[in-house]
């Protein structure tokens, strides 16, 4: 049985980065590792469990923590990753994101609508991905993310929407 720790949370560290990863503009978090490889072994619960733990530990110490956007994500992949896909779960962790932190973003969208897809919940996924085009009116959603939305709509058997996302796609990009 694997164990979860959330010993040690760091938010800004002068370890040097981890091959592949990038801190642009969100924290660096050295539990990002561990969210890495059970979205690898498609562990949801457990990913679920330590992001509720590190949350519940900063604020024990009464530090504002956010954890990171990446670990967010990576808890998401791995719901999506699950088997079954626990698309409760990610639609719920969306939800917080965007009420609560932080933000959310058209990663964070794919990865929800994807776990949707594999769930064959193609009225949330399409609407999933409405908000997303609500969240962000500039962008044009990316062929990763309609893509998502017309497996959603496959899986349903929605083949008219599923081509009609089709033709929007190759319409906007």
């Amino acid at each position: 049985v694997d164990t979860i720790s959330a010993t040690h949370v760091r938010l800004e560290s002068e370890e040097p980065m981890m091959p592949g990863s990038s801190r642009r503009s969100e924290e660096y978090d050295s539990n990002t590792e561990q969210f890495k490889q059970l979205a690898d072994r498609r562990d949801a619960q457990a990913a679920l469990r330590l992001l509720d733990t590190l949350k519940e530990s900063t604020a024990l110490h009464n530090v504002d923590f956010r954890a990171s956007l990446t670990n967010h994500n990576l808890t998401l992949r791995a719901c999506k990753r699950s088997r079954p896909p626990f698309h409760i779960e990610a639609r719920r962790l969306l939800l917080q994101m965007r009420e609560c932190g932080p933000s959310p973003t058209l990663q964070t969208y794919h990865e929800v609508i994807a776990t949707l897809a594999r769930a064959h919940e193609w009225r949330i996924a399409e609407r999933t991905f409405a908000e997303l085009r609500l969240d962000f009116p500039e962008h044009i959603p990316s062929i990763k993310l309609y893509t998502s939305l017309i497996s959603a709509y496959g899986k349903g058997g929605q083949w008219d929407k599923a081509k009609s996302a089709f033709d929007t796609l190759v319409e906007e990009n």
